[in-house]
């Protein structure tokens, strides 16, 4: 079986004659680093919950967090995440789209929060600036609202935060 391969975005942006937007449309030279993956080096062992009902971005997320090396649990729902906590589960981080059905990500947030979680909780959606979805979410109780798909860059440096760096 061939290795799966992640593609920087960079190169899913090429235009129909294999030019770069953001270039002004030159073709870079050979070799030239179009897009720089993060790196991380963990000093400690780090845990994720992430609560995403799409698949791709739960996939994505998923990958990006195991490549910095944080183990990451994914549920495609509320209710499986909070009887994951419920049941003892412990997390550095915890992701929770906004839009996961019934409970929806705010209401799940509330419930995390009433068990006594106080880690670090991100609420993310695709509509996170309109019609005050992010308020809606740091009512709830998370830390921070962020755009899906989250940059992996902002991950990374989110990812370093929690462990101390």
């Amino acid at each position: 079986m061939a290795p799966h391969h992640i593609v920087p975005a960079a190169y899913m942006l090429r235009n129909i004659n294999n030019r770069f937007p953001s270039d002004g449309g030159r073709v870079p030279e050979r070799g030239t680093r179009v897009f720089e993956y993060p790196r991380v080096n963990l000093n400690n062992n780090l845990t994720a919950l992430l609560v995403e009902n799409e698949n791709v971005c739960r996939i994505l997320t998923k990958a990006h967090l195991q490549l910095f090396g944080v183990e990451t649990v994914a549920v495609d729902n509320g209710q499986d995440a909070i009887n994951l906590i419920a049941s003892g589960a412990r997390f550095n981080l915890i992701i929770i789209d906004k839009f996961l059905g019934v409970p929806d990500g705010p209401e799940v947030t509330r419930r995390i929060r009433a068990m006594g979680v106080s880690c670090k909780i991100v609420g993310t959606s695709t509509w996170i600036f309109e019609n005050n979805v992010d308020q809606e979410f740091l009512d709830a109780g998370v830390d921070v609202c962020v755009e899906k798909p989250m940059r992996p860059r902002w991950l990374a440096d989110l990812v370093l935060e929690l462990d101390g760096q």
